[in-house]
């Protein structure tokens, strides 16, 4: 993200649309509601919301600049840096640019098909984005970091009640949701998709799905380091998988279903993979094994792919044996394990191994 400076509140309105309802030279102020597109020219700080779309098809540009909240954020109140209204479909807010220290710093509630795409939402007291009751509204190339005061309440986005929601290829670190709050918060989300997101170091969950939460998609994306959970997936016919967990046991399955009688049908089941890696000596033998789920429901990872690697070119193969008799089915208490022995007697290589939990 670039670095951006800060100045008097004024916008220029494009002049590339045939009936623009705001006049170019018209004097911007916080509150302001956006009529057909705007491009900012300065940054603005407000005490209040600093942006507010209405109408269909509106565009926002932030172009380089800043949306601040002029007051501590503990001090904002309910405040919000841009307000999406039920009204503004297929809105479209775009960065580069950065919405900092309100409350939360973009809403969108009932809006559908509504983009965000290469923006910075930093230091909000609660929620970087809320999106409420809305279809097919798609966020990209974002950075949420550092949001959430660590309550329930707080943390880098809360989707709630949407159907075909997207977050893809964006950053989530250092947000502060609790223990148990989540970075990415999904309530009664269905047919959404998680994917190719980088989410580090998060207070809270890394990604969270509610009982309410069914059909949704979380792939390919890297979670490292949360406190305490990677994924939480409380729903049902979720699909989890191609993610990368820094510790392998990235999926917490869902809790039982009460044990009063004979279910109508089996609680749902839950699929993930996981990456874990570890050195291996010269002429040095290691095993790794998935780990397991311990609880009632006996779910078993497996090992899917093993690969030993050059430590110094991750993408070449590196000479050893690697003995296939050692990968365990995903049965019993052992799961799945693979053990490999580095033939030289120089050099360190890295034994990778891939585990899904079936």
């Amino acid at each position: 993200m670039r670095t951006l400076g800060r100045g008097a509140a004024a916008l220029l309105v494009s002049t590339t649309l045939v009936t623009p309802r705001i006049a170019a030279s018209a004097t911007v102020t916080c509150g302001m509601v956006v009529e057909d597109q705007i491009v900012l020219d300065r940054d603005l700080r407000c005490a209040g919301p600093a942006l507010v779309i209405r109408n269909p098809r509106t565009v926002v540009q932030l172009n380089g600049h800043v949306l601040e909240s002029s007051r501590p954020c503990h001090d904002a109140g309910s405040t919000v840096g841009i307000v999406v209204e039920p009204t503004a479909d297929r809105a479209n807010i775009l960065g580069p640019g950065i919405v900092r220290g309100f409350a939360t710093g973009i809403t969108i509630d009932w809006a559908p098909q509504v983009q965000l795409r290469d923006l910075r939402v930093t230091d909000s007291c609660a929620f970087g984005i809320a999106v409420r009751s809305t279809t097919a509204t798609r966020a990209r190339d974002l950075v949420l970091d550092r949001n959430g005061d660590g309550g329930d309440s707080a943390g880098a986005i809360r989707v709630e009640h949407a159907r075909r929601f997207a977050l893809v290829d964006s950053d989530v670190l250092l947000n502060d949701a609790g223990a148990n709050g989540a970075a990415i918060d999904l309530r009664s989300c269905e047919n959404c998709r998680i994917g190719g997101n980088r989410v580090v170091a998060n207070h809270g969950a890394g990604i969270r799905l509610d009982v309410e939460s069914q059909a949704n998609e979380v792939e390919r994306n890297l979670i490292l380091g949360q406190r305490p959970s990677d994924v939480v997936d409380q729903g049902s016919d979720n699909l989890i998988t191609l993610n990368g967990f820094d510790r392998g046991d990235g999926v917490d399955p869902p809790p039982l279903w009460p044990l009063l009688s004979v279910p109508a049908s089996p609680a749902p089941g839950i699929a993930g993979c996981g990456t874990m890696h570890d050195t291996v000596g010269p002429r040095a033998t290691v095993t790794i094994t998935c780990p397991q789920d311990v609880g009632l429901r006996a779910v078993r990872n497996s090992v899917v792919t093993y690969r030993l690697l050059n430590p110094f070119n991750t993408s070449q193969l590196f000479r050893g044996t690697c003995n296939p008799g050692i990968v365990h089915p995903a049965a019993g208490s052992t799961g799945g394990s693979v053990r490999c022995t580095n033939g030289d007697s120089l050099w360190p290589a890295v034994l990778e191994v891939t585990c899904c939990l079936n």
